[in-house]
């Protein structure tokens, strides 16, 4: 029981280890959240900066996943009245 206890602080110090930020736990696994300058739409592949707006876009039918999409690839689904991403993906090829 002392060598479980002395392995538990060698790894995290005086402090639980944090609690994550995604679904999938990426803090707990030691990665760090960053914030960069651009992004990419997730429809289009474009790169957009980060002043330029983005909208969740929903992945299936369900609404549970989202992917980021820019305004442009956002207006063409309002305008087709798309709903899923893969309707989307169609009308851009």
């Amino acid at each position: 029981m002392m060598t479980l206890s002395i392995i538990f602080h060698n790894q995290y110090g005086d402090h639980l280890p944090q609690q994550g930020w995604t679904k999938w736990g990426g803090a707990r696994s030691g990665m760090l959240k960053e914030e960069l300058d651009e992004w990419y739409c997730q429809a289009c592949g474009e790169k957009q900066v980060n002043v330029l707006p983005c909208y969740m876009f929903p992945l299936d039918g369900l609404n549970r996943d989202f992917v980021r999409v820019c305004t442009l690839c956002k207006a063409k689904s309002v305008i087709k009245k798309f709903s899923v991403l893969n309707e989307l993906l169609q009308a851009l090829r």
